[in-house]
Formats: structure tokens, C-alpha cells, sequence
């Protein structure tokens, strides 16, 4: 029997005590200078042993290295998604622990594990009766192990977590037990006092545990997709807070007060909650506050005093879009923002010298103001010297502003869905900005607003391109949202979980003015867009997850979405996109969700041609071998893990718009998982270099 350290298999608690993580910090770690002699004399001993000769009948067996990821192919070898794993995986475990004792940190993700295994709990225990000393061995001893500081167990099925975790581990600096099913937490986790970063995200929580209130180090909190239905005031007592996610809840209608005691908040997210009072005028307080989303509420108006003028003076970006604004604060300073989107709300005909936020704001980069009740763009608009990306679309305008082609580094600017009289169909980005400049130096810019109203004959001067017919995109018309008869407007139409297998276009007729339409988890096979032909102008965010689509029109001939924006196909069987019309079918769309397909390519042009407005493309757990840079200019968040690529190319840091880049498990070896793990900036970094690119 060999001597030598402790093993897995000889680690066992003793029955009369179980140590606190201050006594296992203590017995479980050596001195420097144990370490020290340890390590020469293990160097002694190897030293001594001079290399024996090979014997010519002993043959090496080659090293095979299998990679330590799964790849998407490995995820999903058939069309149907595999399904997740019910019985708990403990294999590997004890390899597991050790990892964990010399690195500090523990990776048990994705094992179906509905309670955290008794070995974990007790991995630090050491009887000191069976510690024997064995230079000879080149295992790690107990001298060698670490505190633990990071904790990940996410996408499991844990109901509870083990009261004793908080005792045990009081090192922990980083933990994540996101997509489980719990509900609670025992008191005892409140004792991870040195916790900065904890990930508690999709799960089933109807409250914020009080457990929490006590890791007064938490300077990150992701609380999103839960059932949490208000804030309390212990908050307050979370002074180190910077980045919070309480997104995807059923907050509301309030937040308290004491939200504003914390004055290092960076990053604030509660869409997709049911807020109807949000005062901004608080925020006052938070001073470093640089990212604020509010999106998918109920939210009438941001502030409780309108005549009272307040700064929020590093505020970066602001997002408000899908509430009830029906106006906007003149009184907000907002000197840095850089990105402000406010679609879909209803915010009315702007007067002359009204919206001037618009001024309060001169650094503003992208502004999103679509699906509104706008019958022109304000004049304050104009002074926006930075502005790169406007989105009017959807709108009520019979007209595009001339002076927006004197905007100098104005790029893009989307105007579809709207009932213009002369629509610039056919003529590129720069044409129809060049357009609008001539028009104003024609001297067009000052028609009355009367010539505005419906009932004014049509303008010849508008631009002086050629406008083709537009026969194939029907325009928004002013009487769009009257329902006919028999007919319901609905902004919001959920028809999931219907058991569909072909869309039932007599039950879509019933609707009108639809903007949001919820397909998912049908059985659905295919998809042809004319079926969806009577949403056509008001049509904002279409979902179709969880079906059986094998392919998916983006350029279907004389089919044109205009005002269309995001499109989830997560979880079905797409191998291929339809690309066979001249002109994209979706003109605006910003967001493009794919996940868990079966792609092995990307369309060529996919974000310049097919999807010429596209930002967003989620990719995940696919199949695709190989990447285009080309096809993925423009795009500001791409997700391509999971997928076969086996080079990742250096031209990809080019593109300089990406501001999100997520590539984890594929199939290459460059660049290594370390660099991977540093993030997006560093990637790019590395991409630009070995494209020949120095910062």
C-alpha cells in the first residue's frame, strides 16, 4: 500500500466537530516556508533519480488530448435538442475537489444536482491522524491547497443550498447559482462576508432572500428572472453595490426610496418588470450611475417634479423603450449620454421649441424614438453635432426633416413605417442623407406645418432621387390602427403554446395594429411570410422560438416588414436562410436571435444586404464551421459559441463596432481559454494583432 498524502478517499470529517471556514483557512494552509522545504525536497528526491533507459520492448502509448468543451455538434447531433440530464452526474468528483483545492475554484455546472453533494460541503475536513508525509509523491498535499473564492453550480435543479456552505467557505468571492430552483436561502449564507459577485438568476425566488442584506461587500447582484415582486427597504444596506439586474421580475409598481443611499451604483437593470413610478430626480444621488434600462414597464413619466432641473452627470445610456411615456423631461441634464432609445411609447406631436432634453443631451450617438405618435422630427434634434444612428420609424410622419442632412455624422437614419408621401425607396444611406441636404439648401426646409396635415396635396420637392414604385412594401397609412369590422386592436398578441403546426391565418385576422407577436413553442414546420401580411405595418417583435422551422425566409420577393426590429428563432432545426428576393424583408431589424439551430453557415452579407439595420446576432449552439467577417460588420454584440469554428478569424478584429464577443467552446486552440476568459476587449486585441493591426 502506498504512503503518501491525503487523498479524496481519506478525506473524511470527524463526527465530533465540523470546523468554521476560519479554522479550515487555518489547518488547511502552510506557511510559505513549508511550502518552501516541501518543494526542494520533492526537487531532491526527482534530482537523485537519473533517467533509466527505455526498454526497446516497452513502447509509448501516444498522448491523445480531447478537448474540454463541447462543441455545438456535440450538443446537438440530431435535429431534436437533446434533453437535460434528470439523474445527478457525480462523476469525476473527486478530481473535481482537488481541482478546486489548488485553484480555489469550483466548477460543478450542468450535473442536474437538486442538492450540492455532502463531499463538497466537507472538502476542506482533515483528519490529521491519517496525514503522512511522502516526498516521493507528486500529488498535491494539504500544504498545497487554497481557500476557495469561487463557486459556480448554475444549471442544475438545487432546491435549497446546504446551511453549512456559509460555514465552510468564507473565502468565497465569486458565486453563481444561476438557472436552478430555488426559493430561499439559509440565514448562514450571509456569512460569506468577503462575497463581491453573486449570480442567483433564473430562478424561483418571489422575494430577495434576507441572507443577502448582510454581504455588505456585494458590489454585483443578479437577481433577473425570478418572481420577485417589490424592493425592500433593507437595500439600503448594500452600500457597495455597482451592478444590478433585477430585470425580468414583477416589481413594481414602486421602488423604495432607499434605493438612492446607494451612491457607487454603475449599472442598473429592471426591464420587464411592472413599474409604474420611476423618478429619475432620485438618481441625483448616484453620481457613477453610467447605464440605466427600464424597458418592457409601465412607466408614464420619469420624474416626480418636471420643474425642478437635475443632472445626472455620467449617465452613458438610457434605455425607456416599450412603456407609456407620453412625454419627456425638459429640466434632465444628461451631458455624456451616449445612447438614449425610447420606441415604443406615446410620445406625441412635438411643438417647435418642445423636447429640449434633446439639447441637454449634446453627446448623443444613437437616439431611438420609433414606433411613437410623432407627425414631425423637433428642431432640438438638429443641434445633435455627434449623432450617428436615428431611428424615426413607425412613426406618424408625412415628411423627413430636411435639416437632418446637414447632421455631420449622421449615418444612419431609419424612417420605415411611416406614411410618408414620397418615400426615398431605392437610394442608399448617403443618397438620401445628400438628398435632404439639397432640399434644405433649396430652401424646403421652412414649409408651413399645414402643408403637413393629411389632407395637403402631395410634395414634388421632397428629393430630388428617383423614387421607385412601392408596390412591394406597403406603406403605413394614418388610418392604420382602425380595427375593420370585426376585427380587436391588440398591441400584444400571445398565441404560443398552441400546438400550431402551419399558421392559422383566419385566427391572425381577427387582430389589428399588432406590434408584439408571441409564436413560440408551436410545431411549427414552415414559415411563409405572407402569411403574416395583414401585420405588415405595425409588426415591432416576432417570436418563434421552440418550433420546428427547418428554414427561414430574410429576403422572401414583395414581402416587406418594415418596422420589424427583433426576431427570436432560438430552438428549432434551421439549417438554412432564405435569400432569394432582391431587397431584405427586413429592413430594420436590429436583433436576430438563433440559438440551438442547425446552421453550418452564415448568409454572405448577412448584416450589410440581408439584414442591413442588424446589431445583435445570438448565434449559440450551432453548427457553423466557419466565419466571415464580412458577413458581421456593423454588429455591436455577436454570440457565436458553441458552434464547430475551427480558426477564429484574426480579421474578426476589425470590426470595430463589436462591443460583445462571445466564443467559448469552439473547436480552436487559438486563442486560449485564458485569454478567452479576460473578455471581449482583450480578444479583439488579440485579433487585431494577428491581423497585422497594432493599437
Amino acid at each position: 500500500m502506498r504512503t503518501g498524502t491525503l487523498n479524496a478517499s481519506q478525506e473524511k470529517p470527524t463526527e465530533t466537530s465540523k470546523p468554521s471556514s476560519k479554522k479550515t483557512s487555518q489547518q488547511g494552509q502552510a506557511s510559505d516556508g513549508v511550502r518552501a522545504f516541501m518543494a526542494a525536497q520533492r526537487s531532491r528526491l526527482q534530482s537523485s533519480k537519473t533517467a533509466e533507459p527505455v526498454k526497446k520492448d516497452e513502447r509509448m502509448e501516444p498522448i491523445v488530448k480531447r478537448p474540454n468543451v463541447l462543441t455545438g455538434a456535440q450538443r446537438y447531433k440530431s435535429h431534436e435538442l437533446d434533453p437535460s440530464p434528470t439523474t445527478p452526474n457525480l462523476s469525476n468528483l473527486k478530481s473535481v475537489i482537488q481541482q478546486a483545492k489548488t485553484s480555489g475554484r469550483l466548477a460543478l455546472s450542468n450535473r442536474a444536482l437538486d442538492k450540492l453533494p455532502d463531499q463538497i460541503i466537507t472538502m476542506y475536513h482533515v483528519d490529521p491522524k491519517s496525514v503522512v508525509v511522502d516526498f516521493s509523491s507528486s500529488d498535491h498535499a494539504w500544504y498545497d491547497f487554497v481557500d476557495l473564492t469561487k463557486f459556480v453550480a448554475s444549471d442544475n435543479q438545487l432546491e435549497e443550498i446546504d446551511e453549512r456552505l456559509g460555514e465552510e467557505f468564507g473565502a468565497l468571492t465569486h458565486v453563481d447559482f444561476r438557472n436552478n430552483r430555488l426559493s430561499s436561502l439559509p440565514l448562514t449564507f450571509g456569512r460569506l462576508q468577503q462575497l463581491t459577485v453573486l449570480d442567483l438568476s433564473h430562478n424561483r425566488f418571489n422575494d430577495i432572500p434576507p441572507a443577502l442584506f448582510q454581504l455588505t461587500q456585494l458590489r454585483d447582484l443578479n437577481l433577473s428572472n425570478n418572481a420577485i415582486t417589490m424592493l425592500p427597504q433593507e437595500i439600503q444596506s448594500l452600500q457597495a453595490l455597482e451592478l444590478v439586474n433585477l430585470s425580468n421580475n414583477a416589481i413594481g409598481p414602486s421602488l423604495p426610496k432607499e434605493i438612492v443611499t446607494l451612491t457607487r451604483l454603475k449599472k442598473l437593470q429592471l426591464e420587464h418588470n411592472k413599474l409604474t413610478d420611476f423618478p429619475l430626480d432620485w438618481f441625483v444621488a448616484c453620481p457613477y450611475l453610467f447605464d440605466l434600462t427600464l424597458s418592457n414597464n409601465r412607466l408614464a413619466t420619469l420624474m416626480t417634479v418636471m420643474t425642478k432641473e437635475i443632472c445626472l452627470p455620467n449617465l452613458q445610456r438610457l434605455d425607456v423603450r416599450h412603456n407609456r411615456l407620453y412625454e419627456l423631461p425638459d429640466q434632465l441634464q444628461m451631458p455624456k449620454l451616449k445612447e438614449m432609445f425610447l420606441a415604443d411609447n406615446a410620445l406625441v406631436t412635438p411643438s417647435k421649441s418642445g423636447y429640449q432634453l434633446f439639447e441637454n443631451c449634446p453627446l448623443l450617438v444613437t437616439l431611438d424614438v420609433s414606433s411613437n405618435k410623432w407627425t414631425r422630427v423637433p428642431d432640438s434634434i438638429m443641434t445633435l453635432q455627434s449623432l450617428e444612428r436615428l431611428d424615426v420609424g413607425a412613426n406618424q410622419l408625412l415628411r423627413l426633416h430636411p435639416e437632418l442632412g446637414l447632421l455631420p455624422e449622421l449615418k444612419v437614419l431609419s424612417w420605415e413605417g411611416n406614411p410618408l408621401r414620397s418615400a426615398p425607396r431605392g437610394t442608399s444611406m448617403i443618397q438620401l442623407l445628400t438628398s435632404l441636404r439639397i432640399s434644405y439648401e433649396n430652401g424646403n426646409a421652412d414649409q408651413d406645418d399645414e402643408d403637413n396635415s393629411p389632407s395637403a396635396p402631395p410634395s414634388d420637392d421632397s428629393y430630388n432621387t428617383a423614387v421607385p414604385s412601392t408596390t412591394n412594401v406597403p406603406a403605413a397609412a394614418p388610418s392604420v390602427d382602425e380595427p375593420l369590422p370585426g376585427q380587436t386592436t391588440q398591441l400584444q398578441l400571445d398565441l404560443s403554446k398552441r400546438q400550431w403546426t402551419e399558421i392559422q391565418t383566419n385566427e391572425l385576422g381577427k387582430y389589428r395594429g399588432v406590434k408584439v407577436l408571441q409564436l413560440q413553442q408551436n410545431m411549427l414546420k414552415v414559415m411563409n411570410l405572407c402569411d403574416l401580411s395583414m401585420f405588415i405595418p405595425t409588426l415591432v417583435t416576432l417570436s418563434l422560438d421552440n418550433n420546428k422551422l427547418d428554414s427561414f425566409p430574410l429576403m422572401e420577393p414583395h414581402v416587406v416588414f418594415p418596422c420589424l426590429k427583433t426576431l427570436h428563432l432560438a430552438n428549432n432545426q434551421i439549417k438554412e436562410f432564405g435569400v432569394d428576393g432582391a431587397e431584405s424583408s427586413f429592413p430594420a431589424l436590429n436583433e436576430l436571435k438563433i440559438n440551438n439551430n442547425l446552421l453550418a453557415q452564415l448568409p454572405d452579407r448577412l448584416s450589410t444586404i440581408v439584414l442591413p439595420s442588424l446589431r445583435v446576432l445570438l448565434a449559440n449552439g450551432n453548427r457553423l464551421e466557419s466565419l466571415d467577417p464580412d458577413s458581421v460588420t456593423q454588429l455591436e454584440v455577436l454570440d457565436i459559441g458553441n458552434n464547430e469554428l475551427m480558426v477564429l478569424p484574426p480579421r474578426l478584429g476589425l470590426v470595430t463596432s463589436i462591443r460583445e464577443l462571445t466564443v467559448y467552446g469552439n473547436r480552436f486552440r487559438v486563442p486560449q481559454p485564458s485569454l478567452l476568459s479576460q473578455g471581449t476587449a482583450a480578444v479583439m486585441t488579440f485579433l487585431r494583432r494577428r491581423a497585422g493591426v497594432q493599437d
